[in-house]
């Protein structure tokens, strides 16, 4: 037997708070019990009938029951089925949390003060709040009715509109809260989001531009009935209030359509009890007809706690959703934006990759109508607090709430996009043709006509322009432009049909192209990983940490039985034979700062495997950063398929990608969970420095002026029949390189006489 006592009264706090409710789902507040002197344990189950002979003698306190940890309360009476079972105490006297739990709410409610956010708000408060940023703002504030609870409250909801007039309709963003009643974070930072807006628009010139360029509905409380319940009754209740004969409540998140009746409960008495059909409930079905009226909504965000999670769709299936170029940049730019905002960190993912199956979910029903949707699990990470968050963390946990969202709010406003997936280059090798990849991505359904996507080019930056079709491989295709010599200049432009009867053109203003020259190649880091050049290993992840050596594992495992150039070495994640893949997290491989003033390219080979089942957001990703300390990092791209076998990938550096003196590039190796087998490695580095090539001299202008005239003639013949190692050999008169100043110089010069070095 383990036995462990804790102190920490908020953690204990919260795992009271699952004795209220997850006897999943009985009323306790109604009438309530005493818990003096029962036991708040967590024991760890080894089979399901070890787990039925616990929940005979003890409260389980887990909505979901697993293999495993799981809470229990035990009263003084069953201390004996603890008996030879592995478990620690959490703490001796559930009443005494109880109690403490309630003090800390009748202090907070005492100090809150005007301040709406200092304190979690009842419904009816919610209500009247949504009634000032209306009277603050009329001119860009409406109150709505989004639908009636089964219980008869209005679902009451916000839109924000710019008052300034649109060419076109603007895009429609939905931020829900609060299907589940006991989790109060979420009104209150769906509340936040709106407030910044309204109390911001007209004085702070990002967020007038965010309001002008997107459309906002706020709905704060999906779940009146349940919320006023959880208020009044029981802290912690999760469903409405729909009676279900002898038990009550419908788990509105697995009441929606899609994926409807899978990876949720037939109970009614289960937590998360999906009703007995798509949209049994007023709430889940008030709300999807206020959603089906909004003709361009483009995204949604649906606001949960707790977790510290990013949840993209599908929810009810791991089968991979559509539109994974627009997700997971996504995705991956709010993890690191929200992280930036207090420190705190948001793992994301889709479906169960981060949290698990969910049929009936509502942002599943969202995607599915053409919205990019997401799911956030706000504060905690269940370690202290869980659902009874402190009301002091309701402001910090809303601005990264606000700095998640403002990532979607740009997300739904892209077109079709042209990208480069190995950069836009403006260094060209002399003489030589230089291929380009592009890679289209069809933001928020814009779609192209497949066979109108042209490359037009230049030699010059006058004259007309060669149009090309390139050839698609899907939505991608090579652009091939000409080859030119130092001193010249290549011009040129891509252009697409939109299946709406739209052009795009990039860069998207007519008046501009993009350009390459010849550059004067320089390498500026050769590595085959022998020796320490300088690269840098970190991790979030608890195993797998990249480290430099001979490749050890010997294949079997997804691992690279060698390294890639013949060298011996190269960069390998937790480089042992076994079981030493990456589990439950990232490993950071960062490259030295790179001095890449004028811009450059980056060669690399990589090696990516996984066994068993890929998760769908295993990714190795591939990111740089520009800046001296090498700390604010770009998203560049993510390779997603695994392979048992090295490949190859290049960066062009300068185009879309900035130039700089310090430029640094990172490959993350990403495993979520620790289910998965996800090995990765990095060999044959190389980083080419380019600057401006140094044009050649200008054949028989022997004194530099721009024209091969007398004055060169003069000194040709000054200089005639002297040779090499002689201190009047002139090198330039040599024409021939020779070696000696002769006749065929002399003849050379003749036939080119007063040609202009222009």
């Amino acid at each position: 037997m383990r036995v462990c006592s804790r102190s920490d009264g908020h953690s204990i706090r919260a795992h009271l708070a699952m004795a209220l409710v997850c006897v999943c789902g009985v009323a306790a507040f109604a009438d309530p019990a005493r818990f003096d002197n029962h036991l708040l344990v967590e024991v760890e189950v080894s089979s399901p009938a070890e787990l039925a002979e616990l929940e005979a003698r003890a409260e389980l306190l887990e909505c979901r029951a697993r293999i495993g940890a799981n809470r229990f309360v035990v009263s003084p009476d069953h201390i004996d089925a603890l008996d030879g079972r592995d478990y620690k105490i959490l703490h001796t006297n559930v009443q005494a949390l109880i109690d403490a739990e309630a003090a800390d709410r009748a202090a907070a409610r005492s100090l809150r003060g005007p301040d709406f956010f200092a304190d979690f708000a009842t419904y009816a408060e919610v209500n009247a709040y949504i009634d000032t940023l209306v009277a603050l703002r009329p001119d860009i504030a409406t109150k709505v009715q989004a639908g009636t609870s089964l219980e008869g409250r209005a679902i009451w909801g916000l839109v924000l509109q710019s008052p300034v007039a649109s060419p076109s309709q603007r895009p429609q963003f939905v931020i829900s809260g609060c299907q589940h009643a006991r989790e109060w974070i979420s009104p209150m930072a769906v509340m936040y989001v709106a407030d910044r807006i309204v109390r911001n628009y007209g004085s702070d010139a990002d967020i007038t531009a965010l309001l002008d360029a997107v459309e906002f509905h706020f709905i704060p409380i999906v779940n009146p009935d349940g919320y006023v319940y959880s208020h009044t009754t029981n802290r912690l209740w999760r469903k409405n209030r729909r009676p279900n004969g002898t038990s009550t409540g419908v788990d509105l998140n697995r009441n929606w359509s899609i994926g409807w009746g899978s990876n949720s409960s037939s109970s009614g008495s289960a937590e998360d009890y999906r009703g007995t059909a798509p949209f049994s409930e007023p709430e889940s079905t008030s709300v999807r007809d206020y959603m089906s009226t909004l003709t361009n909504m483009r995204g949604h965000l649906d606001v949960h706690s707790y977790s510290q999670l990013i949840l993209g769709p599908w929810a009810h299936t791991s089968s991979p959703s559509p539109r994974r170029d627009e997700l997971f940049p996504v995705s991956r730019k709010m993890g690191v934006v929200m992280l930036a905002t207090h420190g705190v960190t948001y793992d994301y993912g889709f479906g169960d990759d981060v949290l698990y199956l969910a049929g009936g979910a509502m942002p599943d029903w969202t995607f599915d109508r053409g919205a990019l949707s997401w799911t956030y699990e706000l504060r905690d990470d269940g370690s202290q607090y869980g659902f009874i968050l402190p009301a002091n963390q309701i402001i910090p946990n809303s601005e990264e709430v606000f700095a998640g969202m403002l990532v979607i709010a740009d997300a739904i406003q892209r077109d079709v996009e042209f990208t480069f997936p190995k950069g836009r280059p403006i260094w060209a090798d002399a003489d030589t043709p230089t291929s380009v990849d592009v890679t289209l991505i069809q933001w928020n359904e814009n779609l192209i006509e497949p066979n109108s996507v042209r490359v037009f080019s230049r030699i010059g930056t006058t004259g007309a322009f060669n149009e090309a079709a390139p050839a698609l491989n899907g939505l991608s295709f090579a652009a091939s432009l000409p080859a030119i010599s130092c001193g010249q200049t290549a011009q040129y432009y891509f252009t697409a049909h939109t299946t709406d009867g739209r052009d795009v053109r990039n860069p998207s203003d007519p008046n501009t192209t993009y350009e390459l020259h010849v550059g004067d190649a320089t390498v500026e880091l050769a590595d085959d990983f022998e020796q320490d050049t300088g690269w840098q290993a970190s991790a979030t992840a608890v195993d797998g940490q990249w480290q430099r050596g001979v490749p050890a594992g010997g294949g079997d495992r997804a691992d690279p039985p060698t390294d890639y150039d013949g060298s011996g070495a190269a960069y390998v994640t937790d480089n042992a034979d076994g079981n030493s893949d990456v589990d439950n997290g990232e490993v950071i491989l960062e490259s030295p700062p790179l001095d890449l003033s004028e811009g450059g390219r980056l060669t690399w080979a990589y090696w990516q495997d996984s066994l068993a089942t890929l998760d769908g957001s295993d990714y190795m990703i591939v990111e740089y950063a520009t800046d001296v300390a090498g700390t604010n990092w770009t998203y560049h791209r993510a390779y997603e398929t695994p392979l048992d076998q090295w490949r190859t990938d290049a960066l062009s550096v300068g185009g879309d990608i900035p130039a700089s003196p310090t430029f640094r590039i990172r490959f993350v190796a990403r495993d979520v969970g620790n289910g998965d087998v996800v090995e990765a490695a990095i060999d044959a580095f190389e980083a080419i420095r380019y600057s401006a090539c140094a044009a050649p001299p200008c054949v028989g202008d022997l004194d530099g002026s721009g024209m091969v005239d007398l004055a060169d003639l003069s000194g040709l013949l000054g200089a005639f029949g002297v040779c090499s190692g002689d201190a009047a050999y002139i090198p330039a008169a040599d024409l021939d390189s020779s070696g000696c100043i002769d006749l065929p110089d002399l003849s050379g010069l003749l036939a080119i006489f007063g040609v202009s070095c222009e």
